[in-house]
């Protein structure tokens, strides 16, 4: 795949990387009405999938997912906040989408595209590699003036799309844990939770602290302010700041599994190998026989 060069305010000079499109490849392929799905997640910790504003102005053509009802199995303690869906009822929902194995799949959310990381990691995890992120969103779409329209929209026929669960890195509490010690663990959570040393009051009283030797690269820090994915070169100085050896292998996780696997998409796709841990602070925490390291305060 060609790369798109271009240079942001601060200088950087940001290279198209797989697995993300441009909102001006994008308009074209819309223009020309190319066989393409759009899938559109917006979604916010805070208040949960947002319909409302699918309503309010999205990209034509675009099917709204639901990320907490279609791009989660059921949530239990034991299984985090955001566990991966099993194949049958993915493979049900996606086809609902009109997803089918040939289907080109661009999907987006409002800003960063973080929680379109989720549905695109899910498609690859699930064998569908023919899935690019919008880069910069939404956001990055209305900036350009290109057109919106405020239906719902559904697809024309279901999809013929077979889950087969692939070869895409996952990790478990164990490799977790040597990953950590080797200090190949990065923790995409807001510097705030990374640090924080009492129960969380935001997320039901959840315990503080990290995944022993993780280090914290919080995963607003991959895109740049305007919400477009940094270039490989300045995700590679990131880890390198934070001690990681990006020509090793590492795992990312975060406190539900939505942030992490966008991380985990961006990085792969910056040329690191990188792996998701699924079940996230929010599992490995439920479980108190597990050491964790919490941020020692003066």
């Amino acid at each position: 795949m060609s790369a798109t060069l271009r240079t942001s305010r601060n200088g950087e000079v940001a290279v198209g990387l797989p697995g993300f499109i441009s909102v001006d490849e994008l308009a074209a392929l819309v223009q020309h009405g190319a066989p393409i799905l759009l899938l559109d997640v917006r979604f916010t910790l805070e208040k949960g999938p947002l319909p409302e504003e699918y309503l309010a102005g999205h990209i034509p053509g675009a099917v709204f997912v639901d990320l907490e009802r279609e791009l989660s199995g059921p949530r239990l303690p034991a299984v985090g906040s955001y566990p991966v869906p099993e194949p049958c009822v993915f493979e049900r929902t996606a086809r609902s989408w009109g997803l089918s194995s040939d289907t080109e799949v661009v999907v987006y959310a409002g800003y960063t595209g973080i929680s379109a990381g989720r549905l695109a990691w899910l498609l690859r995890w699930f064998g569908h590699e023919r899935v690019r992120i919008l880069d910069g969103g939404l956001q990055a779409w209305k900036h350009r003036g290109y057109p919106l329209i405020r239906e719902w929209s559904t697809p024309e026929a279901s999809g013929t799309f077979r889950a087969r669960p692939s070869s895409v890195p996952v990790v478990d509490i164990e490799g977790v844990l040597q990953l950590g010690r080797r200090r190949r663990l990065i923790d995409v959570r807001a510097r705030s939770q990374y640090r924080l040393s009492t129960p969380d009051p935001q997320r039901g009283g959840r315990p503080p602290g990290r995944i022993p030797g993780a280090v914290n690269v919080p995963s607003t820090s991959l895109h740049q302010r305007n919400g477009r994915l940094r270039s490989a070169q300045g995700i590679a100085g990131l880890l390198a700041a934070q001690g990681v050896d990006v020509r090793r292998p590492v795992a990312v996780y975060c406190g539900g599994g939505v942030a992490s696997a966008w991380a985990a998409f961006a990085l792969r796709a910056a040329g690191v190998d990188a792996a998701f841990f699924a079940a996230s602070w929010s599992e490995y925490v439920a479980d108190p026989s597990l050491p964790v390291e919490v941020e020692q305060t003066q």
